[in-house]
């Protein structure tokens, strides 16, 4: 996908529940069909192997009938519910890609389901985690495809998104793409972290259809969340009468008076608040 998963091992986290699951069918799709995933990037055809390790065919049929076309899957989209953990199912999937030349993208759900039970003689966390993404990336260079992981987060939060992925700085130092998605339950908004060694790093707003099961690409996060802060302005200025000032804005909105006071000083500017008298906006 241009932008977001190039050749190589890639991982995509996010917590249980959440969505990420959705997201990854989406990419694959997308790529079996040909088009566009997330409503706007626009993809080649390609053939996409789903190994869909915690999911029974019906659950999965039940997901395709909301995203694919027609309730079908298309051709070029392969479904598998049981495959070997590796090395075994690394060394079978690497056999069955050198029999699929057109092979675009590789989905495991999840990782856990797939790697290597860690090994029983003494050796550190890190270079199990390692040693597992290390092999899986060989064989993603190897075909010129990518293999996208699908992981969780650790419960413990982090200021860095990528240092919430579960396991050691092993795991996310051998993949080449990490993809970390951000929302909170109940919203249907969403921030997905994109960082890797063949991508820009960028955060990118998504917002969740529960009708069509399905996530679109809004535009850049930091967009987003400002045009959001800026509704969010408009509005409390227009449930009372009467002039405010940014500090009480802020108070309403739970924000930091200063980065109010700011947009509001770019709002009047494009016509968005009207300044009436020294620091009060209407």
């Amino acid at each position: 996908i241009p932008g977001m998963l190039p050749v190589g091992l890639a991982i995509l986290a996010g917590k249980p529940k959440l969505g990420k699951s959705w997201m990854a069918l989406g990419f694959g799709l997308g790529i079996g069909h040909g088009g566009a995933v997330l409503g706007k990037v626009r993809v080649s055809q390609g053939t996409v192997l789903y190994l869909a390790l915690e999911d029974r065919y019906q659950r999965l049929q039940g997901r395709v009938s909301g995203l694919a076309a027609d309730g079908a899957l298309p051709e070029r989209f392969l479904v598998c519910t049981d495959w070997p953990r590796a090395p075994k199912g690394l060394t079978l999937l690497d056999a069955w890609l050198s029999q699929m030349p057109d092979c675009r993208l590789v989905i495991v759900d999840t990782l856990a389901k797939f790697r290597r039970r860690a090994e029983k003689e003494i050796r550190s966390q890190y270079d199990e985690d390692y040693a597992a993404g290390e092999a899986i990336k060989v064989v993603a260079d190897k075909h010129n495809v990518c293999i996208l992981m699908i992981a969780h987060l650790r419960k413990m939060s982090a200021d860095d998104p990528f240092d919430c992925v579960s396991g050691t700085l092993g795991l996310t130092g051998a993949a080449d793409t990490l993809l970390v998605l951000m929302r909170e339950r109940s919203r249907a908004d969403a921030t997905l972290h994109i960082t890797g060694r063949d991508v820009d790093e960028q955060q990118l707003a998504l917002k969740w259809d529960a009708q069509s099961v399905a996530w679109t690409l809004i535009g850049s996060a930091e967009e987003y969340r400002v045009s959001k802060e800026r509704l969010e302005i408009q509005g409390a200025l227009a449930s009372i009468p009467k002039a405010w000032t940014p500090k009480e804005i802020a108070t309403v909105l739970g924000k930091s008076p200063n980065a109010i006071g700011t947009l509001l000083w770019k709002m009047s500017q494009e016509g968005q608040v009207r300044v009436v008298g020294y620091g009060q906006y209407m």
